[in-house]
This record gives C-alpha cells, sequence and structure tokens, in this order.
C-alpha cells in the first residue's frame, strides 16, 4: 500500500544571534535518575565552568515536576540559556517553557539514548556538548505536537509503546534493555486499526506500528524518511503494517538510507498536520514516555526551539553568532 508525500511548504531554520547579558546568565539542571545519574552531572558541571561558561545555577533534580518548576522559573527569569542533562524525556520536559520563549535550550547528553543530540551533530561526549554551548550557534528548530504535548524526535504508537513499557531495566543494563524489549514486544504484539486523516482525505489500514517523525533519526542512526530534517516545517509519519519475515528484510535493507517509506507495504506522509485514529485506542509513547491522548491531533511548530548547535549541523539561511 503506497502513501501520500504532501510537499507543501518548506521552512529552514536560521541561526541567530543573541542578545547576551554581561556576562551571560546560564542555567544547568539535570535529571538525577537518567542513566548516568548524578556522577555525570558533576562531570557534565565540571565540563561546562572548563569551558568558560559561568552558571548562575546547577542542581540535579530526582523529581521531575521538580526539575519542570526550575527550568519554568529560569524561562521567567529570563536567562541567556536554559542547558539540560539527562536523555530525551528530559529535554522533552523542558519544552512547554522554553517554546517560542527566544530562549535556547543547551543539551548535555546524559541518557541512555540521546536520540536528539545525534540529530543534532552533538557527540555523546560531555566535552563536546560544553564547547557547542560555548560556541553560541544557536538554530530554531521545529517541534511537533500531538493534542497539546510537543516532542521533539519521535511519537509512536503500537510495537514501540510497547518496547517502552519493558524498558525498565535500562538504567541497569543500558542498550541491552532495548534487545530484551524488543524481543517481547515482537513475541505480544496485535494488529490493530488505523485511521489518518490529512485534509479531507482519510487512509484506513491495520498496523503494528505507526511512527510520526518531527526530526532527522529515530531508532538510533536510522532516518525516519530519506528526506526528514529537523527544519523543513513537516512531520514525516510511516506505520508498519504487519510483522512479516520478508517486510522486516526489506525494511531492514531500506532503512539505513530512509527509503523504507518507499516500501508497498509502508503507508508514508509528509505533511504539516493530521488526525490519527485507532481502534482499539492505543497510548502513544512521546520522546520514549507513554501516555493517553484523547485525541491525536499532530501538527508540526515549526522553528519553535532554539538550540544550541556544533558548526557541523547544518543550518540552512544562517548569520554567525555572537
Amino acid at each position: 500500500m503506497g502513501g501520500i508525500r504532501s510537499l507543501n511548504s518548506l521552512s529552514a531554520p536560521k541561526e541567530i544571534r543573541l542578545p547576551l547579558h554581561n556576562p551571560p546568565k546560564f542555567v544547568f539542571y539535570a535529571n538525577r535518575s537518567a542513566r548516568k545519574g548524578e556522577g555525570s552531572f558533576l562531570l557534565a558541571k565540571e565540563a561546562l565552568e572548563q569551558v568558560g561558561i559561568r552558571l548562575g545555577e546547577a542542581r540535579s533534580f530526582a523529581s521531575a515536576s521538580q526539575l519542570y518548576q526550575a527550568i519554568e522559573n529560569a524561562v521567567m527569569d529570563r536567562v541567556d540559556g536554559v542547558i539540560l542533562g539527562g536523555g530525551d524525556g528530559t529535554l522533552n520536559l523542558g519544552l512547554p517553557c522554553l517554546l517560542n520563549s527566544g530562549i535556547p535550550l543547551g543539551v548535555m547528553p546524559m541518557g541512555t539514548g540521546n536520540q536528539f543530540a545525534r540529530d543534532l551533530n552533538i557527540k555523546d561526549d560531555l566535552a563536546h556538548a560544553a564547547e557547542t554551548i560555548s560556541a553560541g550557534r544557536v538554530c530554531a528548530i521545529d517541534i511537533g505536537q500531538v493534542g497539546d504535548i510537543p516532542f521533539l524526535n519521535v511519537a509512536t504508537l503500537g510495537l514501540t509503546t510497547e518496547i517502552a513499557k519493558r524498558l525498565h531495566l535500562k538504567k541497569v543494563i543500558g542498550r541491552f534493555a532495548y534487545a530484551y524489549a524488543v524481543g517481547e514486544a515482537l513475541r505480544k504484539a496485535k494488529p490493530f486499526k488505523v485511521s489518518l486523516t490529512i485534509g479531507n482525505k482519510t487512509d484506513e489500514f491495520e498496523a503494528v506500528q505507526v511512527v510520526v517523525g518531527n526530526g532527522r533519526l529515530h531508532a538510533g542512526p536510522f532516518p525516519v524518511a530519506h528526506d526528514a530534517t529537523l527544519f523543513d516545517g513537516m512531520l514525516d509519519t510511516y506505520a508498519i503494517t504487519k510483522i512479516d519475515m520478508g517486510l522486516a528484510f526489506r525494511m531492514a535493507l531500506r532503512m539505513p538510507l530512509g527509503h523504507h517509506i518507499h516500501l508497498e507495504d509502508v503507508p508514508a506522509y509528509k505533511t504539516k498536520e493530521f488526525l490519527l485514529k485507532t481502534d482499539p485506542p492505543l497510548p502513544v509513547t512521546i520522546d520514549g514516555e507513554t501516555t493517553w491522548i484523547e485525541e491525536m491531533r499532530f501538527r508540526v511548530l515549526a522553528g519553535g526551539l532554539k538550540v544550541f548547535v556544533p558548526a557541523s549541523f547544518v543550518c540552512p539561511h544562517s548569520e554567525e553568532g555572537p
């Protein structure tokens, strides 16, 4: 089954010149429950200070609500940058405060997967992440949203949600937890009915997984689609219609370059917004965290987040930062 690929208007990220305080005001907050934990918080703080970043506040939190409150307070205080340490779930926690605030996000990769950092070409290395922030190069990138919940990377239903339920061991055994979780999810996966509406057109099909991507990559190094970016003003969506060894083999061959979306059994879409319904109703996993949303209306918030990026990150129509 082929899908719709709607190629309406594109946007591009813009590198931004920041009006910094003198000296700049930065805060650094970390998730103490991230896999690399308290030890990495101290190493990250040291890495930031070694490149000359003066931290007005540096704290780690065991409570998500306390971490959110600290981010909200920092944004209200109009700091020059909010630096977050943790995985994708920690970064996602700061989105409601940072979206359209004009205050850039600094990423210190301290989680297990660190997918968003990979998408920005930030190495899984605290020194490199600190240098990226210190360099002061900032771009505005797109953010996805389902219901009223924003996301950086992907929102998924079906198989990936079942995998997420089984990742309780990831803090202990790290990436090996994913292999266990995938095996268990595949063993218990069941197809569900999907209704996907773009404008006045609705497609209906059965699937075992639906993936909605905001950025370039998912599931590690694999593109969501061959033309997916963090700055095209579009969401890239595809579905896996069945668990079949033949399809799995064809997916494995095509996913490294993002051409799995051209397979006959992979409905694929590129659009600004759409409505998704499933039967039975299913939870959605957003940047690794699973939740229930009554109406799954997806849309893209083009250029909604400013983020510190390295020189290797392509930022079209840019101007030099300070």
